[in-house]
């Protein structure tokens, strides 16, 4: 493997554990590091597969918003498969957020103290989605930015869902500690 090519491994692998520390609060719940390398392959390891659940499920959850979106411009109950969507966005981005917010940290959070934050995380990104497909539905292809406008809304959006997931920790975490 070329140098570059190890370089992109041994940082891809800190990008699969990165979150495991963003539970540092200001208030945060005492957590230990996990001793040896067996704990680290372990938290590694789940981390991994977090990552990759996340991603089949997010995967699932597409495929059934494009379903309902195709039946719903068919069927012509638009304002019914609208609310619909966004009902299944917000369940399913709160279901897998408070998955996130309660076994990624170190510590164990309880779970009285996740539903706040996912409820809030998973209302924001569903609302954002929203917002952006009105955006993307009503924006004009001659743009002040022309072809890099895509880029410049791709880039804001998961800046934006990146901002209200750490939010709801947030929110998670101070529940956490009250």
């Amino acid at each position: 493997m070329p140098f570059t090519g190890q370089c992109s491994w041994f940082r891809s692998q800190g990008c699969t554990t990165q979150p495991v520390g963003f539970e540092k609060h200001p208030r945060r719940l005492d957590s230990t590091p996990p001793a040896g390398l067996v704990g680290m392959l372990n938290t590694r390891l789940v981390a991994f597969l977090s990552v990759l659940a996340f991603g089949a499920l997010t995967l699932a959850w597409l495929c059934l918003d494009s379903w309902m979106s195709i039946v719903s411009s068919r069927g012509g109950t638009i304002p019914l498969a609208s609310v619909l969507s966004f009902a299944t966005s917000v369940a399913f981005l709160t279901g897998a957020f408070s998955l996130a917010i309660k076994y990624v940290p170190r510590k164990p959070v309880p779970w009285n103290s996740v539903w706040e934050g996912a409820l809030f995380a998973g209302l924001g990104v569903a609302l954002g989605k929203q917002l952006m497909g009105l955006y993307l539905a009503h924006a004009g292809l001659t743009s002040a930015y022309g072809a890099a406008g895509s880029l410049v809304a791709l880039l804001l959006w998961i800046y934006y869902n990146a901002q209200i997931f750490f939010f709801g920790v947030a929110i998670a975490a101070t529940k956490a500690t009250e």
